[in-house]
Order: structure tokens, then C-alpha cells, then sequence
């Protein structure tokens, strides 16, 4: 279920739950037996409670999305089991090859990164930036390292998962509506409307029979 219609669906349930706790107020009043002061208690009881569902719908809500994000992130973090020998063999081996390069062919291995965000690991890309930063070539090695933070992720490889983004999206959408434990929102025929609990508890006196 998209994550809107969640929230429009638990906001409809609290809309629902305020008209019965009204009408249990609007009582209150056509009795005549109860002091304004006691009735404006029962009404900021009512408010604060339902207040509070709101905020712990939200907050559980939240905290579900944030742990499907940590779970796939804990897919591209887990560390593969593999010859330690061979991973050391292999790093220096890279990092001869890039010291061997030319600044021209290191150039040009950096300007295909760029490009396409290719790369054998990143080790391979750190050794590459360092060894563009020991021969000053320091513009090129700060434009490889914006890419790989902002358009590649290669630091952080969950972040291009599609269903990740996705979930940032959601999350985004949660932290805006639940901003305000005081507001709910409904969908009016596509149009988004909001409903403030403290308004919706007022009795007016077409309320009262």
C-alpha cells in the first residue's frame, strides 16, 4: 500500500474517533450537571489523547521504514569472506599499476570514471585519488570524489538501490505529514485537505441536543 494512503487512512480513523469523543462532550454540555471548567477538561483530555495517537502512529511508522533502510544497507556492508593474502596481493598490484601510469593515462583513467562510474573497486578509486593528489593534480581528484559521493554512491552503493530511494521517499513523505500531532490530512477527491484535531473537538451549540 503506498505510504499516502496510509496516512490518509489513519487520519480518516482519527477524524472518526474525534466525532464520537465530540458527541461524547456535546453530552456533556445538554446535561446541564457539569461546569465549564470540568467540560474544558474532558475536551483537552480528549485533544491530548488523541494527539498522542497521532504522534505514535507516525513515530512507528518512521521507525519501520528506517529499518528497511538499514537492512539494505546491511546487504551492500557485509563484508565478503575471501583470502586475505589475495586482497593484499591485489591492492598493491593496483596501486603499482597506477603509479606506474603517466599523469596522461592517469588522467584519462580518472575522465572515465568520471564518465562512466566504472571502476574494479574502491580501493582501486582511493589509490587512483591519491595518486592524483601526490602529483597536484588535485582538481581532477576532488571532481572524482564528488562523483562518487553524489552520482555513483560508491561510498555508500545502498543509496542507488531503487527500492532505498524509494523508502527515502516514503520517509520524506512521513517526516511532512506527521510534522504537527495537532493536524491530520484527508484526500478530498485528490485534493489534500487538512483536519486540526483541537478544531474538530470544539462543541458548537448546533452540537448540543
Amino acid at each position: 500500500m503506498a505510504i499516502e494512503n496510509r496516512i490518509f487512512e489513519f487520519s480518516n480513523s482519527i477524524i472518526r474517533e474525534a466525532e464520537i469523543r465530540k458527541k461524547a462532550i456535546a453530552r456533556l454540555v445538554a446535561s446541564g450537571d457539569y461546569t465549564d471548567k470540568h467540560i474544558k477538561d474532558q475536551q483537552q483530555k480528549a485533544i491530548e489523547s488523541l494527539q498522542k495517537e497521532v504522534k505514535a502512529f507516525f513515530d512507528s511508522l518512521k521507525g519501520e521504514l528506517k529499518e528497511k533502510l538499514a537492512k539494505i544497507e546491511a546487504k551492500y556492508t557485509q563484508n565478503p569472506v575471501g583470502d586475505s593474502m589475495a586482497q593484499l596481493l591485489a591492492f598493491q598490484r593496483t596501486k603499482a599499476r597506477l603509479e606506474a601510469m603517466n599523469s596522461n593515462e592517469l588522467s584519462e583513467k580518472a575522465q572515465q570514471y568520471i564518465s562512466t562510474g566504472v571502476i574494479s573497486s574502491i580501493d582501486e578509486l582511493d589509490l587512483l585519488t591519491a595518486e592524483l593528489r601526490k602529483r597536484n593534480m588535485n582538481d581532477l581528484a576532488d571532481r572524482i570524489q564528488q562523483e562518487a559521493k553524489q552520482r555513483y554512491f560508491t561510498y555508500q552503493p545502498w543509496k542507488a538501490d531503487p527500492e532505498y530511494q524509494q523508502i527515502e521517499k516514503d520517509l520524506a513523505k512521513v517526516n511532512a505529514y506527521g510534522a504537527d500531532p495537532n493536524i491530520v490530512y484527508v484526500n478530498n477527491n485528490g485534493v489534500v485537505e487538512i483536519r486540526r484535531i483541537s478544531e474538530m473537538l470544539q462543541v458548537k451549540p448546533s452540537d448540543v441536543i
